[in-house]
């Protein structure tokens, strides 16, 4: 290959050695030709086009590894762009795979270079490049006239000798139009060119040693990408991996259960242990609180079999809590937003989750640490205080903490008048979804895995979520029937990332029947609303 006007010779000097070095280690088991391009992406250490290091490059394959050429293509040619550092194959039918190099090797010396590869194969080193090179035609090279033109690395397959001349066999990186079909023979004593003085590298030792990278180290490099993750230490780095490692078992474990549901790795909480999961939501005793208005039960008999209210523009987008324990918050606004959209407006207005989360302290939430959206509506309707919008309130509670309260009275725009509790009967649930808007309600996320979920239809066991260990508010925007399985559509706060872009499905029609043999992880049990135009209800 040629590498054209990028000055990516480290890359190719490197990358074709190791692929030379594991065909050679492996018995031929290791056959491939891996990608210089790779390295020019991806290795940060060095320059890409402008140039790179041995030291550097080898370092690179020792911890990272490459791709192979038909993964990863070669693109930089022009010299005009290093290209995007990848974890998947520019053909997208094809899988993904790295190879790396467990225990590179150093020579000084011409004999130890020779020994070198002897066992292992080619080396890379790096010469002294002059303007006479470039007329190199054949026979043995030495330099005699012209301008240095820079050092440059290339590839050593072996030596011999022409009369009294002792030469390496060098592959150069210009293409098989030039030389003798890309190769040339440099005289070892061309102190010119110093051609191996400065030393070689290469990949020693078992072929077990140099072999692809783990389906877990490339499941880890897809996964940081897709979420950008950036880590402050190499030590919280090391944790994340090893946590994320031990969630790919469970997610395998989840998978192969079979609950209808399909389980991934590229889900936000991949690199969070289950007790970090488990520790943002609410707390496990729930706090009685008594409704403003008592609603009346609610005709069931011509409900439709679908229903949601994002096809009717009442649901702005799932948005993340972060490490923030305040799903009450989301949970809370979600539904007041769905309420302010049904009650005459139309209109879908985007309110603060951060304002209720530094402000609802009266009744008892607790910011990042605890709370509940009944708590949440009776501060509102006892304080007389209304939500400002998310552009005048920003969320920054990302990170877990929440602030002191920065309301401000003139740009409160939407006010509830009073809330309710809504049956635990699933279809009086159904029923007044359809009549008064997006639900709050919460359910019991501790269902192992629940972090992982990324489509279908959820049926957990009863013992994997049972009701009375509700722990996350959530939201209920919709039902439906797929496949002849019925399903809840409940909106959650873990951004669109998660799930099916941020929704859950969970079967519907289970909650609380003996002997079904899954259940509904105690979604009916808090179910509320606000009410904006209570007059239909009963004050009590």
């Amino acid at each position: 290959m040629t590498q054209g006007d990028c000055g990516g010779c480290w890359a190719f000097a490197a990358t074709e050695t190791l692929s030379d070095n594991l065909c050679i280690t492996s018995n031929g088991a290791i056959n491939v030709t891996l990608s210089a391009q790779d390295a020019i992406s991806c290795d940060s250490s060095d320059w890409g086009c402008n140039g790179g290091q041995p030291k550097n490059v080898w370092k690179f394959l020792s911890d990272t590894g490459v791709s192979t050429n038909d993964c990863t293509p070669y693109v930089s040619g022009p010299g005009k762009t290093n290209g995007t550092c990848s974890s998947t194959c520019s053909s997208n039918s094809m899988p993904y795979k790295k190879y790396k190099c467990e225990h590179s090797n150093f020579y000084r010396g011409f004999d130890t270079i020779k020994q070198g590869i002897t066992q292992y194969g080619s080396v890379h080193t790096v010469m002294l490049v002059w303007q006479d090179l470039i007329q190199y035609k054949k026979g043995v090279y030495k330099h005699l006239e012209g301008n240095l033109m820079g050092p440059h690395s290339v590839k050593i397959i072996g030596w011999g000798k022409d009369k009294d001349v002792d030469y390496w066999i060098v592959q150069n990186s210009w293409g098989a139009s030039w030389g003798m079909d890309g190769f040339f023979n440099i005289d070892m004593n061309d102190f010119g060119s110093s051609t191996g003085r400065g030393g070689a590298w290469n990949c020693g030792g078992s072929a077990a040693e140099a072999t692809q990278l783990s389906v877990k180290e490339s499941k880890w490099r897809e996964f940081v990408d897709e979420f950008e993750r950036k880590f402050e230490t190499k030590a919280e780095e090391t944790l994340r991996r090893q946590i994320f490692y031990s969630n790919l078992e469970r997610i395998q474990s989840k998978q192969e259960a079979n609950d209808g549901a399909q389980y991934s790795f590229l889900t936000p909480f991949a690199d969070w242990s289950k007790e970090e999961f488990q520790g943002m939501g609410l707390s496990a005793k729930a706090r009685p609180a008594v409704a403003t208005h008592q609603l009346p039960l609610l005709d069931t008999s011509a409900l439709p079999e679908s229903f949601d209210w994002r096809e009717k523009g009442a649901v702005n987008t799932p948005v993340n809590q972060g490490k923030c324990g305040d799903c009450w918050a989301f949970s809370t606004i979600a539904n007041i937003e769905g309420v302010n959209f049904v009650s005459g407006s139309k209109k879908l207005v985007k309110l603060s989750e951060q304002q209720l989360t530094d402000c609802s302290t009266a009744t008892g939430n607790e910011g990042c640490q605890d709370g509940y959206p009944s708590d949440a509506f009776r501060d509102m309707v006892q304080n007389k205080y209304g939500l400002m919008s998310e552009t005048d309130y920003p969320f920054t509670s990302l990170m877990g903490k929440s602030g002191a309260c920065q309301a401000v009275p003139a740009k409160e725009s939407v006010f509830i008048k009073g809330w309710t509790n809504i049956s635990s009967d699933e279809d009086q649930i159904a029923a007044a979804l359809v009549k008064y808007g997006v639900l709050s309600m919460a359910i019991n996320a501790g269902v192992d895995g629940m972090e992982f979920y990324k489509s279908g239809i959820s049926t957990p066991k009863e013992f994997e979520c049972p009701a009375a260990r509700i722990n996350h508010a959530v939201n209920m925007v919709g039902f439906g029937v797929e496949d002849g399985k019925k399903y809840w559509v409940v909106r959650n706060s873990y951004g669109p990332k998660w799930g099916e872009e941020g929704y859950y499905r969970i079967a519907r029609g289970a909650c609380g029947v003996p002997n079904k043999n899954y259940q509904c992880c105690g979604l009916n049990t808090m179910v509320t609303t606000a009410l904006m135009d209570p007059s239909e209800s009963i004050i009590v």
